[in-house]
C-alpha cells in the first residue's frame, strides 16, 4: 500500500513538472514574441520541445518502473515488444523502452485479476476454517452440556 502511495505522488510530481514547464516556456515565448525575436523564439521553441520530452520521458519512466515491478511480483506476463504496448523515449537523459498507456492497461488489469483469484483463495480458506472452529465449538458445547 505505501509502494502505491509512494508512487502516486512522484507521478504527481512528474505531471506538475510537465505542466510548469509548459507553462514557464509558453511564457518565455511569449515574451519572445512580444519583441518580435524570432531567432529566440526558434530557440525557446527547440528548447521547449527538448525539457518537455524529458519531463514526459521521466513520466513515463516512474509509470513503467511501478507497473513492471508490479508486474514481477504479481508473476503475470508484460505484454508483447510492440508499438501498442511499449513506446521509446530517445535523445533525453531517460532513454529506453516504456510502457505506453495501453501498455499499462494491460499490466494493470492483469495484476488485478491475480491479486483477486489470491484474494479469492484466502478468503475460501479462511471461510473454511472459520466453519471448522464453529463446528469443534458446537462439538465442545454439547459434549459439556450433558
Amino acid at each position: 500500500m505505501t509502494e502505491h502511495l509512494r508512487y502516486r505522488f512522484k507521478l504527481n510530481k512528474a505531471r506538475k513538472n510537465i505542466s510548469r514547464t509548459r507553462d514557464e516556456f509558453r511564457s518565455r515565448i511569449a515574451g519572445a514574441k512580444k519583441e518580435n525575436n524570432k531567432l529566440l523564439m526558434a530557440d525557446l521553441e527547440g528548447e521547449a520541445h527538448h525539457e518537455i520530452k524529458t519531463a514526459q520521458a521521466e513520466f513515463a519512466w516512474l509509470r513503467s518502473r511501478y507497473w513492471t515491478s508490479q508486474a514481477s511480483k504479481w508473476e503475470v506476463a508484460l505484454p508483447a515488444q510492440d508499438e501498442t504496448h511499449w513506446e521509446d523515449y530517445d535523445g533525453t537523459e531517460f532513454d529506453g523502452h516504456f510502457l505506453s498507456l495501453a501498455g499499462v492497461t494491460y499490466v494493470r488489469n492483469a495484476v488485478r485479476e491475480e491479486s483477486s483469484r489470491s484474494r479469492k483463495l484466502i478468503f475460501e480458506w479462511l471461510t473454511m476454517l472459520v466453519g471448522i472452529i464453529g463446528a469443534a465449538t458446537g462439538l465442545i458445547a454439547v459434549w459439556y452440556s450433558k
